[in-house]
């Protein structure tokens, strides 16, 4: 899969008008617990309430015409099922959101919502993935993968623009890690701060014998609902 700068310029455009900008706000808690400099982004903001609507508007704004007709298909837990039904019903596009039966009720209701279908295959994402790949080969419909899928990929770069880049930067050499968490779980702030703090020791332990070594002390946190 290649992503280009231009594809995500092209997302951009296709963005303007749905995709909110959103700011970085500081956080001195984390960032005593996690002895970095940490921002959050408050993508829950968005339409569908989380960052997955740039991925999910921009895929079905780049399908060709002749793809249109054939609808679309995903697996998903829960935002990205959501942020492609929203894209799709905008767009006029038949949409079939394939999620696991643990899948929060609340973010059933709310794919639901949005006017597309619900099939509810599988005890977890991977299992609710090869039963929306199965629907594919039967119906003829793009799949729309929530990571594997250059246009998905291509919108959510956007979340990371080149002004939130030079802020979560302070220098040239500064590595800036994405998370992500949800608002309304602390548990999940938690879990990002122990994956970040893994990735900083990670880093620190494969460049500590080069003269090239890039410091980590950049977090940005991506609010979700």
């Amino acid at each position: 899969m290649k992503v280009t700068a231009g594809d995500i310029e092209l997302a951009r455009k296709r963005l303007a008008q749905i995709a909110k900008p959103t700011s970085l706000v500081p956080s001195t808690t984390l960032d005593e617990m996690l002895k970095a400099r940490v921002l959050i982004k408050p993508e829950n903001l968005q339409k569908t309430g989380s960052f997955k609507i740039r991925g999910a508007f921009n895929r079905i704004a780049a399908m060709a015409d002749g793809q249109r007709g054939r609808g679309v298909i995903a697996a998903s837990a829960g935002n990205h099922g959501q942020a492609l039904s929203y894209a799709a019903t905008r767009a006029g596009i038949k949409a079939t959101i394939v999620m696991p039966r643990t899948a929060s009720i609340s973010k059933v209701d709310a794919t639901r919502g949005y006017g597309q279908e619900v099939v509810l295959e599988g005890i977890d994402y991977q299992e609710a993935r090869l039963a929306a790949r199965r629907l594919c080969e039967k119906s003829g419909a793009l799949f729309v993968d929530a990571y594997d899928d250059p246009f998905v990929v291509a919108g959510v770069a956007r979340v990371a623009g080149p002004r939130a880049a030079r802020r979560a930067g302070r220098r040239a050499q500064d590595r800036v890690v994405l998370g992500a968490i949800n608002w309304a779980r602390p548990s999940s702030a938690r879990a990002s701060s122990w994956a970040f703090a893994a990735r900083k020791r990670s880093v620190a332990a494969r460049t500590a014998s080069t003269s090239s070594a890039r410091s980590i002390t950049n977090l940005v946190l991506l609010c979700t609902e």
